[in-house]
């Protein structure tokens, strides 16, 4: 383990630090990666399929290969923010997260949040997923579909509320395991 020292003049400097260390040495808990996309404007579906809502993550390029052991990584991805309501208590707000590998199509990887009420209501998402797969160098962009299950209800994925709703937020996060 190398040493970080104050120089006499009040710089930093780096002793016997080796840069070419391999990111498994990292500590576990170590953010080694993130990817984030923000969505500020309204978007809202009474479809019963998922929709793309446009809140799409930059490319995150995984450093570890996936897993749950030592030597490997996940991927935290989170969705937190803005406001969602419906126009009516019939349908199934429901939130959908999806991930391209290497630029190939979008697959769903899991279920984000999802709401039913017996009324109109104005909620933050809150939702999070762990991703262990892939291999090392494999790009991943992560996005969101939004749908209304049962359909006939308009689903607001983001909604401005009296104009003070904040932008949803959706952030992945590699971690050393």
């Amino acid at each position: 383990m190398g040493t970080l020292n104050l120089g006499t003049n009040g710089k930093i400097q780096a002793t016997n630090i080796d840069l070419s260390a391999a990111w498994s040495n990292a500590p576990s808990g170590t953010i080694i990666t993130t990817a984030t996309g923000e969505l500020g404007t309204a978007f809202s579906t009474s479809s019963d399929s998922g929709v793309d809502t446009g809140l799409t993550t930059s490319a995150l390029v995984r450093k570890l290969p996936g897993g749950t052991t030592s030597g490997t990584s996940k991927i935290i991805i989170t969705l937190t923010g803005g406001c969602r309501s419906a126009d009516s208590s019939s349908g199934q707000d429901v939130t959908e997260l999806h991930r391209s590998a290497n630029g190939g199509s979008y697959s769903m990887l899991d279920y984000m949040d999802s709401q039913y009420r017996g009324d109109t209501y104005w909620l933050p998402h809150s939702g999070m997923c762990i991703d262990t797969g892939g291999s090392a160098g494999t790009s991943f962009v992560y996005k969101i579909y939004q749908r209304s299950r049962g359909a006939g209800t308009t689903i607001h994925f983001m909604n401005d509320v009296g104009g003070v709703t904040g932008s949803v937020y959706l952030i992945a996060q590699e971690i050393v395991n």
